[in-house]
């Protein structure tokens, strides 16, 4: 699963490729369908949560593999853990325009956030999640400096 960053492409495709590459792991064995998720624009939280929805309904072994940059991996492992799934991570260095680079003090907060609330399912969450699809949506408009700037003032209040 994953969304299509502006910027940096489909991110799921990019990172389904390296481990095809990488480790030669057949395509065939992998479950998404990419183009669900890349319409849909979900953040990590939303991502986890369908992956968990998913597993729900498959009797069967699996493994979960999940490619993510360094600044995401506390947050989005604190995600998973609160759905109950374990996944074997393999973590690509941030880039330095990465936003979470940029914003390593909010970031900071997303995750003493997130230990509270795992699953962003907390008023605080679901604003949380608001603003990530205006970042990934490919539908969304984008997010301008002004809403950016609003909601590092308002993380940092919390």
């Amino acid at each position: 699963m994953g969304a299509d960053h502006r910027g940096d492409g489909f991110l799921h495709k990019i990172g389904k490729e390296y481990l095809i590459k990488t480790y030669n792991i057949p395509e065939n064995v992998f479950v998404w369908d990419d183009e669900n998720f890349r319409a849909i624009g979900l953040c990590s939280v939303e991502e986890v949560q369908l992956l968990k929805e998913f597993l729900s309904e498959v009797l069967k072994d699996y493994a979960i593999v999940t490619c993510l940059s360094q600044s995401q991996s506390t947050r989005y492992s604190l995600h998973e853990q609160g759905y109950g799934i374990n996944s074997l991570y393999y973590i690509f260095p941030d880039k330095p325009e990465y936003y979470h680079s940029q914003n390593q003090k909010q970031e900071e907060i997303l995750v003493s956030i997130t230990k509270r609330d795992p699953t962003w399912k907390t008023e605080t969450g679901k604003k949380l999640r608001e603003f990530a699809h205006l970042m990934r949506d490919p539908k969304s408009s984008g997010v301008v400096q002004e809403i950016v700037r609003e909601m590092q003032e308002w993380i940092s209040q919390q």
